[in-house]
């Protein structure tokens, strides 16, 4: 995460855009949203630096909060064939042409858009991991990801205990899992809910949204499909095995290759069960967190109650 110096502004990630009619670069970013700045894209084109104004797009999901996610967008000039590079500037810099306020400069992703053989069918993306400790949930939830067909996790993180980490490191070294450091909450005083009147700070969750759109965009064209994701969530197909074979079911179903969005039903682990799975070890017993698998109760759906 890098500022933008003198304002309230710090951008995560930069990609380039294929998708529109001309080569843009899109920059994820978090932003002061009562602010009002002119920015611009400062291009690293192949040994030279090239400055392009840029628009800045606030998401309207910021529920309130002081900050929300936004996408600074610049067209690449012709004379740049391959931004390599992009360092998000203000009016001020652009005024004296001075590089001192320049923090960083930060690689462009995206270079090259791809349609088809994916390095990856399935990524889940998790946002955010803070203060994690449920070490047994963590590891029912990477092994049931493999089971549906998953092949790689990507975990914004904040923070977590050491035996968390231990976890993380093997899957890590599996390949499985990459690691996005998050460091949004040394920069702004972030929330630990998404409902400004129950949890005070600038910045909704986390800054959840600004993770998960950084996500979609730096895996949109390493992995076929990009789902969203809490640990203690799972997208279980009643008539399939997996994903592998559900999605393709589903698109022939809609009719269309975009996104779906599932109805969450919820199990809670405050509800007591003498259900046991037979093939729950007693070593679990030991295990740091929760075991999700007794849990069987669901609660009604209330489709009006959000």
């Amino acid at each position: 995460m890098i500022k933008v110096a003198h304002h309230k502004a710090y951008v995560i990630g930069s990609y380039v855009e294929h998708r529109l009619g001309n080569k843009m670069i899109r920059t994820v970013s978090i932003v002061f949203r009562s602010e009002k700045v002119q920015y611009y894209c400062l291009l690293c084109c192949d040994g030279r630096n090239i400055s392009a104004a840029a628009s800045l797009d606030i998401h309207s999901d910021h529920f309130g909060y002081d900050y929300g996610t936004a996408d600074i967008t610049c067209q690449v000039p012709i004379t740049c064939t391959t931004p390599m590079y992009v360092a998000i500037t203000s009016q001020m810099h652009e005024g004296n042409g001075s590089l001192r306020n320049i923090q960083s400069f930060q690689p462009v992703g995206n270079q090259q858009p791809r349609t088809e053989n994916f390095p990856y069918d399935f990524t889940v993306c998790i946002s955010v991991m803070y203060d994690y400790m449920n070490v047994l949930g963590l590891v029912q939830a990477m092994e049931m990801f493999k089971l549906l067909g998953v092949q790689k996790v990507a975990i914004y993180k904040t923070s977590c205990y050491p035996d968390t980490q231990k976890v993380l490191d093997y899957y890590v070294r599996q390949g499985f899992v990459d690691i996005i450091p998050w460091t949004v909450s040394s920069y702004i005083n972030v929330s630990r809910g998404w409902k400004k009147s129950i949890s005070p700070g600038e910045l909704q969750y986390f800054g959840q949204i600004a993770a998960l759109n950084d996500c979609v965009y730096r895996y949109m064209y390493q992995s076929h499909y990009v789902a969203l994701h809490d640990l203690d969530e799972f997208i279980l197909p009643l008539k399939e095995d997996n994903w592998t074979t559900l999605v393709p079911q589903l698109e022939k179903i809609y009719q269309h290759r975009a996104g779906f969005a599932f109805e969450n039903n919820v199990f809670p682990t405050s509800i007591p069960s003498d259900w046991r799975p037979e093939n729950t070890s007693d070593l679990w017993k030991h295990i740091m967190g929760v075991n999700i698998l007794p849990h069987v109760y669901r609660l009604p759906i209330k489709p009006h109650v959000f």
